[in-house]
């Protein structure tokens, strides 16, 4: 009983609040608080700076990326880098509030995961429109009491169906493929997927998503040429593929070391540009399998790493 009573006094202690500074009187101090939290501001968009040429000159950092993306599909590329840079293994994160809303002990407060939150809007010299961005605080399962929850996957019948019934453009079966492919093809004149008959689940998994990723890169006009988009379709494959824990299709690309003068902004929007097509797949095919599976009366309130991750 008295470690309940102890335990209470410790989550009444961690109360998530804007630090005040107080002055020698106890008065608080709004300017040294603003500029301490610009200092957090700064730090925080380093360390994303940082994170991103890490990956742009390891492959191996793209794919502990790309890892944190599948747990996380909703979430900007920002914050995936920054939730891979402090906890590249979390598997369900939220912020404090939520946590104790489901009575769930923090025990790791001081070490949270550095996140942005858009805030308020605001006009810019030039007229145009901003958006002021502020850290928020949040934590991974691992630093609570809550129990773990291993994701589930649905049936792979039941990813397949779901891909093909949500494609953006038609697909058909033939007996064979006349480009140099042995398992699907999309033709963008043509606008449809083609796929080899007779192919097992798991490649014809893999083969459905690379060419529904080149359909979605192309229909949303960002590369019509299909050699620039090889990479981020096969990237978009492993990522869906750990999401939905078809382990066998989940197979990085050979990707080359970044030159070194390339610029930091073409990696970011190489990484926004995966998310992207990923996403746009992903939300898709949950809402065809949302409609299979039995309601839930439970509100899940926690952002769950292999469904709703942020």
């Amino acid at each position: 009983m008295s470690e309940e009573i102890y335990q209470a006094i410790k989550e009444q202690e961690q109360k998530e609040a804007p630090i005040q500074e107080a002055n020698d009187k106890g008065e608080f101090d709004k300017q040294e608080w603003a500029k301490n939290k610009k200092a957090e501001r700064d730090a925080v968009y380093e360390l994303v700076n940082e994170t991103a040429t890490r990956i742009q000159n390891d492959p191996e950092a793209l794919q502990g990326y790309l890892d944190v993306m599948a747990r996380f599909p909703k979430g900007t590329p920002t914050n995936t880098l920054l939730i891979f840079a402090q906890r590249p293994d979390a598997t369900r994160i939220a912020d404090y509030g939520t946590w104790k809303g489901r009575h769930e002990y923090v025990k790791d407060f001081d070490n949270p995961i550095h996140l942005f939150k858009a805030g308020d809007e605001y006009t810019r010299d030039d007229g145009s429109i901003g958006t002021h961005f502020n850290v928020v605080h949040f934590y991974d399962e691992s630093q609570t009491k809550a129990r773990h929850i291993e994701p589930r996957y649905p049936a792979p019948v039941e990813l397949l169906r779901s891909l093909i019934n949500t494609s953006p453009v038609p697909i058909k079966a033939v007996e064979s493929i006349a480009e140099a492919r042995q398992g699907a093809y999309y033709d963008a004149v043509k606008g449809e997927i083609y796929v080899s008959e007779g192919l097992g689940e798991t490649e014809l998994f893999r083969e459905l998503v690379i060419e529904s990723a080149h359909a979605e890169i192309a229909l949303s006009g960002d590369n019509l040429l299909r050699d620039n988009n090889n990479e981020a379709a096969h990237l978009t494959a492993y990522v869906l593929a750990r999401r939905y824990g078809v382990r066998d299709a989940a197979v990085m690309p050979l990707v080359e070391k970044a030159a070194e003068d390339k610029p930091l902004t073409e990696t970011k929007a190489e990484l926004a540009r995966i998310r992207n097509v990923s996403k746009a797949i992903t939300d898709r095919m949950d809402a065809e399998l949302e409609k299979s599976r039995p309601k839930k009366n439970a509100q899940r309130q926690v952002e769950r790493g292999d469904r709703n991750g942020r």
